[in-house]
Order: C-alpha cells, then structure tokens, then sequence
C-alpha cells in the first residue's frame, strides 16, 4: 500500500511539471475579470503548441519556446527531460530568429511595459540592477518549481505568465541556475555588442535588469507583434 502511494504520488508530480502552470488555471482572470490565457499558437516550423495570455495591452506566450532553430539552440545539461520542462536555451544571435511569424523577442521597453503594468514604478524600471517595486519577480515566478530561500522562492504568477527557472548556459558550455534563475534574452542592444536580459531569482522578488555580450544562452518568451493582434 504504502509503495503504491509513493508510486502514485510521483506520478502526481511528473503531470504537475509537464502541464506546466497554464494547464494548471485556464480560466486564470485579470482584476478586471477578464480571461487571460486566450489561447495556443502552434509553431508552424515543428509543430510545438504554447499559451499566451493578454498582460496589459501586451500578448505574451506563457511557456519558454521549445523550438530548435537550425540545430543551434541548448537543451539544459543536454537533458531531454529538461528541454520539456524549461524549454530550450538560446544565444541572443539565435534567439533574434527563433520566435514563430507574428511574435518576435520582446524588446527592452516591450519587458518594461510589463513590468510597470504589474507594478514597479516608472522611475525604477528604467534602472538596471535589481529593481523591486511592485513585487514583479513574484508575480511573474510561477508558484511551483522553485528553490526556497529565507522564505522566498515560488511566485504568484498572477497574470499566467508563469516563469519557470530554467537556468543559463554559460559561454564555456556548462549550465547551471535551474530551479534558481529564469533568464530572458530581450532584442535590444545596450551598446555594440553588449545586449540587455532579464533575470529573475528564487531569493528575490524583484526583476533584475542587466546586460551581456550576447554568449550565454537563455529563455526566450515572445511577444506578438503589435500588428498581428
């Protein structure tokens, strides 16, 4: 009996994390009452299906894209497993081309029109660094998955956005942060050759706002084109 209920038990949490957490609340509701998770789109290039919810004005995918560009994208610690959980890694040059037609790699201001919707002030969110007004690491952090630090860890998710940590890949082909970090390539250069992302971690509740050279590999969520909506 007991091994029966193990057994079933970790059943149980192996449907948890492959449904991922906008399977989990399709009828999740704005504050105005409104249902955010509007539908699938399927990637016409391999046939992958993912949510996207209506935040704001914006319409973003709620699940890290999965979809392997010309061979050049990452898989987690080169885990099958971990691609169907966090979606695959993609360097920024990669990660420009890998969204489906009518989405496309968020840009700096388009994660700032997010952030301050849920939110953080204005002022802040033209910052870099760790910025915290608004809470929005935790509204965006799905509520399972992640490590707890002095009380922290799991988010809110209280738009569907549901960001899972699926860590990085460095430049020199080790991976490391799941279950700790979610990073997020944006389209925008900081400088030449010097590109902004965002990052979120299980010990804060803010968003951090930072760039890089381009070299390590990260999630990517896409947006939809303004004129596509």
């Amino acid at each position: 009996m007991r091994q029966t209920a193990v057994l079933l038990i970790s059943a149980l949490i192996v449907v948890f994390i492959i449904i991922g957490c906008s399977d989990l609340h399709p009828n999740l509701q704005d504050t105005s009452g409104n249902n955010i998770l509007d539908g699938l789109i399927i990637h016409p290039r391999d046939g992958n299906t993912y949510r996207y919810a209506n935040i704001g004005n914006q319409i973003w995918m709620t699940e890290n894209l999965r979809y392997d560009i010309n061979h050049d994208s990452m898989l987690y610690n080169n885990d099958p497993r971990m691609g169907a959980k966090y979606g695959r890694l993609y360097r920024w040059n990669v990660a420009q081309e890998a969204c489906p037609e009518g989405w496309r790699l968020p840009t700096d201001e388009e994660w700032k029109e997010l952030e301050i919707y849920l939110g953080m002030m204005p002022e802040e969110a033209n910052l870099e660094g760790k910025r915290e007004s608004g809470v929005v690491g935790k509204k965006l952090k799905s509520s399972f998955g992640w490590t707890e630090y002095n009380g922290k860890g799991n988010g809110i998710d209280e738009t569907g956005f549901c960001a899972l940590p699926g860590g990085l890949r460095w430049l020199v082909g080790t991976f490391s942060g799941a279950g700790e970090y979610s990073y997020f390539c944006t389209a925008t250069p900081k400088w030449r050759g010097m590109y902004y992302y965002r990052y979120l971690s299980a010990d804060q509740d803010g968003v951090n706002r930072t760039f890089d050279r381009g070299s390590y590999a990260m999630s990517v969520r896409c947006v939809k084109d303004a004129q596509s909506k």
